[in-house]
């Protein structure tokens, strides 16, 4: 058995690429959300979470952002998306 280190790089969920996308998809999700019957709507929210989850991505393949940053809170990006789960369901 050998010693095991894993890095969690800290960084601002403000200006980090992928915290900025979450944030920003999890705020127009709770400022919109309650202005629209969520059925009707339902198509253009799965548009903008694909193109939220492909941009995170291409970050992630660029080596632009790390799947295990953490912002200073330590949330990481699931807690990120957590969120935008929880206002999703709660309008769905």
């Amino acid at each position: 058995m050998s010693p095991h280190l894993t890095y969690y790089p800290t960084v601002d969920h403000k200006t980090a690429p992928t915290f900025r996308t979450l944030a920003l998809l999890r705020d127009s999700m709770d400022k919109l959300a309650p202005l629209n019957d969520p059925r009707r709507s339902m198509p253009q929210w799965e548009k903008l979470v694909a193109l939220a989850l492909t941009k995170i991505l291409k970050s992630f393949q660029a080596r632009k952002a790390s799947p295990l940053a953490v912002d200073s809170d330590n949330q990481s990006l699931a807690h990120f998306a957590a969120q935008c789960v929880r206002i999703f369901l709660r309008f769905a």
